[in-house]
């Protein structure tokens, strides 16, 4: 099964994370607001900072970003050492 990091758990997010995580999929999870981490919790690992993604997971990194697009460009700036490949 996929491992699959949501960046973003409002509506959106928080759904299709459920989903996949319903079908078996390990799925985890950051947002901002701390009301939808707690909710998304109910379905899927959440994480309180985009630092620990590398946490996550063991193996192929898979991040889908569901965020306004205003906030895309941010949310790049603080994946940018999750991106590097480790030596």
């Amino acid at each position: 099964m996929a491992e699959i990091f949501f960046v973003g758990l409002g509506r959106m997010g928080k759904g299709l994370g459920k989903r996949l995580a319903q079908r078996g999929h390990k799925v985890g999870g950051y947002d901002p607001k701390e009301e939808n981490r707690k909710i998304a919790s109910q379905y899927f690992l959440t994480f309180d900072s985009l630092s620990k993604v590398k946490d996550f997971f063991e193996g192929r990194r898979v991040v889908w970003i569901m965020v306004p697009h205003s906030a895309v460009d941010d949310v790049l700036r603080q994946l940018e050492d999750f991106w590097k490949r480790e030596t």
